[in-house]
């Protein structure tokens, strides 16, 4: 077999959910050396791990896995895209309560050399890194139709699925940059009320030739929130603004600015983030603690264009997460992490050091060079407030904080 390096992320990523799925597989030379295996690559956004030697050489699957290569060459290839945890790292624990409990339900063991040190755990470079754990309302770009049979397409999916086109829809597949929100949406069985039924993002940007009938190519998806039942969030009755969803975003996604009214927006995508609430993964709404942002201080000085889309690694979209999480750390090293508004701190009610980010511009307005001094730490309570029209006008966080909390 002729073996090739990984040379960017993205197929970093494929390889770790192929060595996933390739675990349910018995039998699989995957599930058969799990023991064998002793640096493991964990992706966050995915709640994922992948051994080296399966996941640092292109095109892994099940189909082509033999167990031929070397982990020291793989443990090169993948040194440019992680980190390893040292076991001092306050977040080493749980990486290792949850590389055991992947081995516990394949019915292994962990081999002796990830924890003794000559193995170990990694996890991505902060450039690397979604940041989906800091996501927020504004992060929900576009919404989607789906279907089945049965009026319940996807509620039975793993948390990462693929997401398929219709064919002649198929040069939409690519809309959605990975760490963007999609909203999907469906009818009922034999009825015409729409619900909303899941949050995901796109992992990566790769179209996948994995479907069936007129649905033959599609993404993967991680799930961020999902519904219990269909019947959950119908549509017109939950989301308190006009919508057209009249040969709108059926098969293909669709901007909400199609959707919703524009004046109405930020107001939709704000009712969608709160009704998914209560289903949200567990990863989400916390500080993401697997990429800590160890360029806050020239980032600082450093402007990023927010709003369009640019080559960085791969494309991604503009929204700068080093800038949202270095205005964070920067924060917290002042002693400073807590409301702007009406200064509540999680740090001190919760013993957490979580906060949300406002972009004093709102990014719809257009694309803006930002420094993390034209962003704000926020509470959700005033953040919401922050986006929700006083007398026909929005609050600055200045002006939120003087008639309310002076």
């Amino acid at each position: 077999m002729n073996l090739k390096e990984v040379s960017e992320f993205e197929e970093v990523v494929a390889n770790v959910i192929a060595f996933n799925k390739d675990l349910q597989t018995e039998g699989s030379i995957a599930l058969r050396r799990f023991s064998q295996f002793s640096h493991w690559y964990y992706i966050p956004y995915l709640d994922l791990f992948g051994p080296s030697k399966f996941i640092g050489y292109k095109n892994m699957g099940i189909d082509n896995y033999s167990g031929e290569g070397d982990g020291r060459d793989t443990q090169q290839f993948l040194n440019p895209f992680f980190d390893k945890v040292e076991n001092r790292d306050p977040h080493y624990p749980e990486l290792t309560r949850k590389l055991k409990s992947l081995a516990s339900s394949t019915g292994k063991d962990i081999n002796s050399r990830t924890l003794n040190g000559s193995g170990g755990i990694y996890i991505p470079k902060p450039e690397f890194d979604l940041g989906i754990a800091d996501s927020s309302f504004l992060d929900i770009k576009y919404l989607k139709n789906v279907t089945n049979d049965a009026g319940n397409a996807y509620l039975k999916s793993p948390d990462v699925f693929t997401l398929h086109w219709p064919e002649k829809l198929n040069s939409n597949i690519l809309a959605a940059d990975p760490g963007e929100i999609i909203c999907l949406f469906q009818k009922g069985r034999s009825e015409n009320t729409i619900y909303l039924t899941h949050l995901v993002t796109p992992v990566d940007r790769k179209v996948l030739k994995d479907g069936y009938g007129n649905y033959q190519k599609g993404r993967s998806v991680r799930i961020i929130a999902v519904v219990n039942n269909i019947h959950d969030i119908p549509l017109k009755s939950s989301v308190p603004v006009e919508s057209n969803l009249r040969n709108r975003a059926w098969g293909r996604t669709e901007e909400p600015e199609k959707i919703f009214s524009i004046d109405d927006v930020e107001d939709a995508q704000l009712a969608i983030w709160d009704l998914f609430r209560p289903y949200f993964r567990p990863f989400i709404n916390n500080p993401n603690p697997y990429a800590p942002p160890s360029d806050a201080d020239d980032i600082e000085h450093e402007p990023s264009r927010e709003g369009k889309v640019k080559l960085v690694t791969h494309l991604t979209r503009e929204r700068n997460r080093k800038l949202v999480n270095a205005k964070k750390a920067q924060a917290l090293q002042n002693g400073t992490l807590h409301c702007e508004v009406c200064e509540f701190s999680f740090i001190d009610k919760y013993g957490q050091p979580f906060i949300e980010c406002h972009h004093d511009t709102p990014i719809h307005k257009g694309a803006k060079l930002n420094g993390i001094e034209d962003l704000s730490l926020v509470c959700p309570n005033c953040h919401r407030m922050l986006h929700r029209k006083f007398d026909g006008e929005y609050h600055t966080v200045e002006s939120l904080r003087k008639k309310f909390f002076s």
